[in-house]
Protein backbone atom coordinates (compact mmCIF):
# COMPACT_ATOMS: atom_id res chain seq x y z
CA UNK A 1 0.00 0.00 0.00
CA UNK A 2 2.00 3.50 -1.10
CA UNK A 3 0.93 6.77 -0.26
CA UNK A 4 0.90 8.95 2.84
CA UNK A 5 0.14 7.58 6.31
CA UNK A 6 -0.98 8.88 10.09
CA UNK A 7 0.60 6.91 13.09
CA UNK A 8 1.70 7.32 16.23
CA UNK A 9 5.13 6.91 17.59
CA UNK A 10 5.80 3.89 19.80
CA UNK A 11 9.16 2.97 20.35
CA UNK A 12 12.33 4.91 19.23
CA UNK A 13 15.69 3.90 18.09
CA UNK A 14 17.76 7.11 18.61
CA UNK A 15 21.19 5.75 17.23
CA UNK A 16 19.31 4.90 14.04
CA UNK A 17 17.37 7.41 13.20
CA UNK A 18 14.86 5.33 13.20
CA UNK A 19 11.47 4.41 14.78
CA UNK A 20 7.74 2.56 15.11
CA UNK A 21 4.83 3.72 14.60
CA UNK A 22 0.98 2.61 15.31
CA UNK A 23 -1.35 3.00 12.87
CA UNK A 24 -5.10 3.29 14.72
CA UNK A 25 -6.74 2.84 11.71
CA UNK A 26 -5.30 -0.69 11.14
CA UNK A 27 -5.88 -2.21 14.00
CA UNK A 28 -3.27 -0.19 15.91
CA UNK A 29 -0.73 -2.76 14.15
CA UNK A 30 2.65 -1.84 14.68
CA UNK A 31 5.34 -1.27 12.04
CA UNK A 32 8.48 -2.58 11.90
CA UNK A 33 11.74 0.48 12.46
CA UNK A 34 11.22 2.60 9.55
CA UNK A 35 13.49 5.58 9.12
CA UNK A 36 13.07 9.16 9.62
CA UNK A 37 14.18 11.87 6.80
CA UNK A 38 17.70 12.61 6.97
CA UNK A 39 17.90 16.49 6.45
CA UNK A 40 17.84 17.21 10.08
CA UNK A 41 17.94 14.97 13.44
CA UNK A 42 15.26 16.28 15.40
CA UNK A 43 13.24 13.01 16.70
CA UNK A 44 9.60 12.91 17.47
CA UNK A 45 8.97 12.01 21.07
CA UNK A 46 6.71 8.62 21.71
CA UNK A 47 2.71 9.46 21.15
CA UNK A 48 3.69 12.27 18.69
CA UNK A 49 1.62 11.78 15.94
CA UNK A 50 3.63 11.70 12.33
CA UNK A 51 3.25 11.58 9.11
CA UNK A 52 4.68 8.06 6.75
CA UNK A 53 5.02 8.24 3.54
CA UNK A 54 5.04 4.38 1.92
CA UNK A 55 6.73 2.80 -0.41
CA UNK A 56 5.48 2.01 -3.42
CA UNK A 57 5.80 -1.68 -4.37
CA UNK A 58 6.74 -3.14 -0.86
CA UNK A 59 4.89 -5.40 0.47
CA UNK A 60 6.52 -5.27 3.95
CA UNK A 61 4.80 -2.20 5.39
CA UNK A 62 8.09 -0.41 4.25
CA UNK A 63 7.79 3.91 4.75
CA UNK A 64 9.68 7.06 5.90
CA UNK A 65 8.93 9.05 8.39
CA UNK A 66 8.16 12.20 7.42
CA UNK A 67 7.80 14.28 10.31
CA UNK A 68 5.25 15.27 13.19
CA UNK A 69 2.27 16.92 12.00
CA UNK A 70 0.16 19.47 14.46
CA UNK A 71 -3.30 17.51 15.10
CA UNK A 72 -3.96 14.39 17.51
CA UNK A 73 -3.33 17.31 20.58
CA UNK A 74 -0.40 18.44 19.26
CA UNK A 75 -0.62 21.79 18.19
CA UNK A 76 2.01 24.90 17.84
CA UNK A 77 3.31 26.69 20.55
CA UNK A 78 2.21 29.76 18.80
CA UNK A 79 0.52 30.50 15.66
CA UNK A 80 -0.17 33.66 12.96
CA UNK A 81 0.18 35.19 9.68
CA UNK A 82 4.11 36.01 8.89
CA UNK A 83 5.72 34.14 11.58
CA UNK A 84 8.22 31.02 11.45
CA UNK A 85 9.08 29.33 14.29
CA UNK A 86 11.55 26.50 14.22
CA UNK A 87 11.78 24.35 18.03
CA UNK A 88 15.10 22.97 19.24
CA UNK A 89 13.92 21.30 22.05
CA UNK A 90 10.70 19.57 23.10
CA UNK A 91 9.33 21.86 25.81
CA UNK A 92 9.53 24.81 23.44
CA UNK A 93 12.16 26.57 25.09
CA UNK A 94 14.58 26.85 22.69
CA UNK A 95 13.78 28.18 19.59
CA UNK A 96 14.02 30.48 16.94
CA UNK A 97 11.60 32.59 15.54
CA UNK A 98 11.48 35.06 12.53
CA UNK A 99 8.75 37.72 12.59
CA UNK A 100 7.68 38.79 9.01
CA UNK A 101 5.51 42.06 9.84
CA UNK A 102 8.44 43.18 12.95
CA UNK A 103 10.71 42.51 10.58
CA UNK A 104 12.18 40.51 13.89
CA UNK A 105 14.80 37.35 13.89
CA UNK A 106 15.14 35.91 17.62
CA UNK A 107 17.14 33.16 18.70
CA UNK A 108 15.69 32.08 22.66
CA UNK A 109 17.29 29.54 24.84
CA UNK A 110 19.68 29.75 28.01
CA UNK A 111 22.66 29.92 26.38
CA UNK A 112 23.31 31.19 22.83
CA UNK A 113 27.04 30.40 21.69
CA UNK A 114 28.35 30.71 17.85
CA UNK A 115 31.25 29.83 16.50
CA UNK A 116 33.59 29.79 13.97
CA UNK A 117 35.96 27.94 11.85
CA UNK A 118 40.11 28.01 12.96
CA UNK A 119 42.07 26.52 10.26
Amino acid sequence: MSGIRIAKVSKIDYKTGKLSVVYTDRGHSVSKLIPCLAFEYNMPKVGDVVAVAMVENANDGTGIVLGKIWGGGQLPPESGSGIYRKDFAIDCTAFMRYDEKSRTLTFHADTIKLEGYKP
